[in-house]
């Protein structure tokens, strides 16, 4: 019978003319002899690394490490291992570990540097790829993803640069021409993003996540009927899919939805605004004969009840038997064919507010002076939507309007700010859904916001809303524009320069003093 060093060394080979089976016997047999042997299990559960079974090696990588912590090679697959499995604190420590024996390994720089940008630790990350390249200049993958957390970073021309050299060194790296795409959408060159895009296509053809970052370039530009049939690649490029699975047929719109029991389900990934956005076709589709089972969340439930009066709302996991045929709410558009913006259904309002709830809301508010409504941050963590109190100064200190204050979660900090404006009344704290919340805008005279589900929530009312937009908005609010097809009473803001709500807020606050003017009138 070979021995255990024997069995071992035939293992080894095995393993590395990639023969993974036999690999793995040979271990078993060496840990038959030998249980103790870590250098085998620690082999045995790279095995498992390679076919994408990230738990066994992790078990058995863990295993290897309780008998010899000093296993360098282990540690790194052990970070490996629980990378897959989305543990990355675990991961990183390990990392760390494996670079305290191996310090000239530009791979493990690399991957620490994934780890810690899976953790949102962006600037550690990118010092990790930084050491990972000044080992190995010509390492495109590191690279791709220093470019990546520098863009996330908002260091949008230092992320091109990166992408751009990542690129040089493997021209039909996807992954990073994609990339590179969405950091020029970011800088607004959507003709150079889209051509990014399409350089993606070219070498990779079907390549979901390009072709869903090309949709939000084309629907920015107004180009619907090509945006919103790439748009449908977001279930390839994400995993994004209904809050619950339901066996019944989708409905393309290709046929007729007259007689027709259609539930439009609610998505995982979509947001509050964007489901308000999107109610506005429910009577389109009530107009062309089909009867509508809307699901919609706790928030919006009571909303969605008294406006849509002919569709049935129900929870986002709901599915009534009488349903017969569904369809996703970010599908309707493509369904309903809205391939030009004067195909956008836009009366407003299509939402209707609780009037005992506004009238009580009235007699909070001061009937004296105009009544303005503001929201200065975002719900989302997207930081370039948000600006801050400090960004309202000159809305605050105007003395010739109340300020409303329809943002949730105040902090501390926020309320403190707010206390030094005699004008300024804080309401966030009493808006538990988005029916309450209809009710106060309904009493205001005014909506200021930054780019929020709110906001869409004020447009769907047909309130006067004044949107403060970041240099790079989203799609919905296209570009050169004051006004959106999607809500007639809507005036946008835009920033001239990344950052700069100075510069909105100057000419909100201009805007404010004519508007204020012609209320006394």
């Amino acid at each position: 019978m070979p021995s255990e060093q024997a069995l071992f060394a035939e293992a080894v080979a095995e393993h590395r003319q990639g023969r993974l089976a036999a690999a793995q016997g040979l271990y078993r047999q060496v840990l038959a002899l030998a249980p103790g042997h870590a250098d085998a299990l620690h082999r045995l559960g790279a095995t498992y690394l390679q076919q994408n079974d990230a738990r066994q090696a992790a078990e058995l990588i863990g295993q290897a490490l309780a008998l010899n912590p000093g296993l360098a090679e282990a540690h790194a697959n052990m970070g490996n291992a629980l990378s897959a499995l989305r543990r990355h604190e675990e991961a990183a420590a390990h990392f760390q570990h494996a670079l305290g024996h191996m310090p000239k390994s530009p791979r493990l720089y690399a991957s620490l540097g994934l780890a810690l940008q899976e953790l949102r630790r962006y600037p550690e990350a990118a010092a990790e790829y930084e050491k990972a390249l000044a080992l190995k200049p010509d390492y495109a993958e590191a690279h791709a993803n220093l470019g990546a957390v520098l863009q996330t970073m908002k260091r949008f021309d230092d992320a091109i640069a990166h992408y751009e050299k990542a690129l040089a060194l493997k021209p039909d790296y996807a992954e990073a021409r994609v990339n590179l795409g969405t950091a020029l959408h970011s800088l607004n060159r959507d003709d150079a993003a889209v051509a990014e895009f399409d350089r993606a296509l070219a070498a990779r053809p079907g390549y979901k996540a390009a072709e869903y970052y090309k949709a939000f370039a084309l629907l920015r530009h107004s180009k619907l009927a090509e945006g919103w049939r790439l748009w449908e690649s977001r279930w390839g490029a994400f995993p994004t899919r209904p809050m619950a699975e339901i066996d019944r047929p989708l409905w393309p719109g290709d046929t007729p939805v007259r007689g027709r029991k259609l539930l439009i389900q609610y998505e995982i990934t979509l947001g509050l605004g964007d489901a308000i956005q999107l109610a506005r076709y429910v009577p389109v589709l009530e107009a062309l004969g089909a009867e509508c089972w809307v699901q919609a969340p706790d928030t919006l439930r009571d909303l969605f009840a008294r406006s849509l009066k002919r569709a049935h709302v129900v929870a986002p996991q709901d599915c009534p038997a009488a349903v017969d045929c569904r369809i996703l709410f970010f599908s309707l558009p493509l369904a309903l064919k809205t391939f030009s913006d004067a195909a956008i259904p836009g009366a407003c309002p299509y939402l209707m507010p609780d009037a005992a709830k506004a009238a009580r809301w009235r007699t909070r508010l001061d009937a004296t002076k105009p009544r303005i409504g503001l929201i200065w941050r975002s719900g989302k963590d997207i930081f370039d939507r948000s600006a801050t109190l400090d960004d309202m100064r000159p809305l605050l200190a105007n003395p010739g309007v109340q300020i409303v204050g329809l943002q949730k979660d105040v902090t501390p900090a926020e309320l403190d700010r707010l206390a030094r404006y005699p004008n300024a009344l804080s309401c966030g704290q009493f808006l538990d859904d988005m029916d309450e919340t209809a009710a106060l805008m309904a009493a205001v005279d005014l909506m200021i916001s930054v780019d929020t589900g709110p906001v869409h929530l004020a447009g769907a009312l047909a309130r006067p809303t004044w949107l403060m937009l970041s240099h790079a908005p989203a799609w919905r609010w296209l570009v050169g524009r004051d006004d959106s097809p999607w809500y007639p009473t809507m005036r946008l803001f835009r920033q001239q320069a990344p950052g700069d709500w100075q510069g909105v807020v100057a000419g909100i606050d201009a805007a404010l003093r004519d508007f204020i003017a012609a209320a006394k009138r």
